[in-house]
């Protein structure tokens, strides 16, 4: 998705929390596969 430069900041900031949630979510699940989160 690409945001279009001339639109308001705030589908900047949406991406932005959207690519810091999939990098967490990502990080949490290589996390847990090597045993480091105790997952229910």
């Amino acid at each position: 998705m690409l945001t279009n430069p001339d639109g308001p900041p705030w589908e900047d900031f949406l991406y932005t929390i959207r690519y810091v949630a999939t990098v967490a979510l990502l990080g949490m699940i290589v996390l847990a596969g090597q045993g480091a989160l105790p997952l229910p």
